[in-house]
């Protein structure tokens, strides 16, 4: 409280909190309704924050690395030739893609929600959660948005 301001009367409070704990119902509510970011927070709640900088301590196989550059570049080459055919023929592909990912997440995240001491199944989940990340960051660069972050 700044100096001389009076405390908050019972019913100010009771309003902050009661909007506080809208805000996190809301925000609950669209990250379990959506596949994707439900799938996020399971993983989270066994032990890995793809969203945080422990997730940069998950291996991305090699060959999935190579692909993404090799779309990037093909994206790239696309986008030279004005060949908008080419950009929404890979952003189809990508999206496939990205719909085979969420679905390898989301059976290894069912077989950790049986075992939560399967790590295969939660190495498998966070590999598949960081592919798709890398899709959608593909689908961004594809659709206008900042190329910078592939």
């Amino acid at each position: 409280l700044a100096s001389g301001c009076p405390p908050p009367c019972l019913v100010c409070r009771q309003r902050r909190l009661s909007l506080e704990r809208t805000a996190l119902l809301n925000e609950a509510y669209k990250t379990l309704r959506s596949p994707e970011p439900r799938a996020f927070y399971l993983l989270t709640l066994h032990g890995l924050d793809l969203r945080k900088d422990e997730g940069r301590a998950v291996t991305v196989p090699p060959k999935v690395l190579e692909e993404v550059l090799e779309l990037r570049e093909q994206l790239d080459s696309a986008r030279s030739a004005g060949d908008d055919e080419q950009v929404s023929a890979l952003s189809d592909r990508v999206r496939v893609q990205s719909a085979a990912a969420l679905s390898t997440a989301q059976s290894a995240l069912r077989r950790l929600e049986r075992d939560p001491r399967d790590a295969a199944a939660r190495d498998e989940s966070a590999q598949a959660l960081a592919r798709l990340r890398y899709h959608h960051r593909f689908l961004e660069a594809a659709e206008g948005g900042d190329e910078e972050d592939l």
